[in-house]
């Protein structure tokens, strides 16, 4: 007697389910691998699709050619590079606060299979990649004609390592404030950190708690003045402090994705 399958039966039976066939379960290295693959490539059609990124990095590049085109740094080095670190860590926020937006690129998070630091590690190294570019046209305009005084190498590792901080900073706080806030708040850091604690400690003389409480933050975060201290050789620990923000911007970047689908 001929047995009829029904549809559900022929496509478990042609997937291997239920069989001796079946796949072997892949280790869970290899999926974190393929997963991280996938969101760098999100991460980079998230930004370049979106307009205010383009613009941004437009605005970026007219910048740089009138640095260029006025020798602008050759009149004041230190100066011009604080302002290329100004035009990269904007650019990081703006596209940093777009990874984890309203609508589909937070709604994505909720079907990935993977450990819980593999999506915001995955976007954030997206962004880096993405801008990678951009700071090694706007290091060679600001290095064109200096020497290695400071290198380009210096300059290029200095920066990324400070955008991608402020980047998962901004990461963050998205999920929970929005792209628009977040991306405000990121370009405030990048903006005002570039003033000395004791600049900010004799703006705020006359409000000692404020100040206390404020030189403080501006001495635990990722801020430009750190980078242009390094710069300068005065500073020496920048790098561990960065490496430190970034790696936990990813963490409480993975809780803050999460919220929204608790119950």
């Amino acid at each position: 007697m001929t047995m009829r399958m029904s549809s559900r039966q022929i496509s478990d039976q042609a997937a291997g389910v239920g069989s001796d066939h079946s796949p072997p379960p892949q280790p869970a290295a290899q999926v974190a691998l393929h997963t991280i693959k996938a969101e760098l490539v999100l991460a980079m059609l998230l930004i370049s699709r979106h307009r205010t990124p383009r613009l941004v990095s437009f605005l970026a590049l007219i910048l740089i050619a009138l640095f260029v085109w006025q020798d602008f740094t050759r009149a004041d080095t230190l100066n011009g590079f604080e302002v290329g670190m100004l035009l990269v860590t904007t650019l990081a926020v703006v596209g940093c606060s777009r990874l984890a937006s309203l609508g589909g690129a937070l709604e994505s998070n909720r079907v990935v299979a993977a450990p819980w630091w593999v999506v915001p590690a995955g976007r954030l190294l997206g962004a880096m990649i993405l801008l990678a570019p951009m700071t090694l046209i706007i290091g060679a305009a600001l290095v064109l004609g200096r020497g290695n005084n400071p290198s380009l190498a210096s300059f290029f590792g200095l920066t990324m390592l400070l955008a991608a901080s402020l980047g998962a900073l901004t990461l963050s706080i998205t999920p929970v404030f929005g792209a628009s806030s977040a991306a405000s708040v990121g370009f405030a850091l990048a903006f005002f950190g570039a003033v000395a604690p004791s600049s900010i400690s004799l703006m705020l003389d006359k409000f000692p708690p404020i100040r206390n409480a404020v030189v403080l933050l501006w001495n635990l975060l990722p801020l430009p003045w750190r980078a242009m201290s390094w710069l300068a050789g005065d500073e020496r620990f920048f790098g561990v402090l960065a490496f430190s923000w970034i790696v936990l911007g990813v963490a409480a970047s993975s809780w803050t994705l999460s919220l929204r689908y608790r119950v």
